[in-house]
C-alpha cells in the first residue's frame, strides 16, 4: 500500500513540475510573457505545498524510510526552487531564476535517485 500511495505522489509532482516546463517554455516561445505565468506559478507552489504535506501526513514502513525521505526532500526542494522564482516578481531580479532553476534541478535528481528505490 505505502509503496503505490508514494509512487502515486510521485508521478503528481512530476505532473506539477512539468506543468511548471509548459509555462517557462511558453514565455522562451514568446506566446506568454513572466506576467502571464504568474498565476500558474503560483498555483504550481500551492500545488508542491499541498503534496509536501500529503507526504509529511504519511507513516512509512521502516524499510521504505530512506525511500520517503528522498521523495521529502525532493518535493521540498521544489518547493524552494519555485518560492524562489516567484521571488522575481518582487523585486525584478533575475538571480531568482538561476537560484530557483538549481534548487529545482536538485529536487529533479532527488526524485532520480527516489525512483531508483522502487
Amino acid at each position: 500500500m505505502y509503496p503505490n500511495t508514494m509512487e502515486r505522489n510521485m508521478r503528481e509532482i512530476q505532473d506539477i513540475m512539468n506543468r511548471f516546463s509548459l509555462s517557462l517554455t511558453s514565455v522562451q516561445n514568446g506566446t506568454k510573457s513572466f506576467d502571464d505565468i504568474k498565476p500558474n506559478v503560483e498555483g504550481i507552489r500551492n500545488d508542491l505545498n499541498w503534496m509536501n504535506n500529503e507526504i509529511n501526513s504519511l507513516q512509512p514502513p521502516a524499510n521504505l524510510l530512506t525511500l520517503h525521505n528522498t521523495i521529502k526532500e525532493g518535493c521540498e526542494t521544489y518547493l524552494q526552487g519555485i518560492t524562489e522564482f516567484l521571488k522575481f516578481y518582487d523585486d525584478g531580479h533575475d538571480e531568482h531564476f538561476v537560484i530557483g532553476g538549481l534548487q529545482i534541478q536538485m529536487g529533479t535528481e532527488l526524485m532520480y535517485k527516489a525512483a531508483d528505490m522502487f
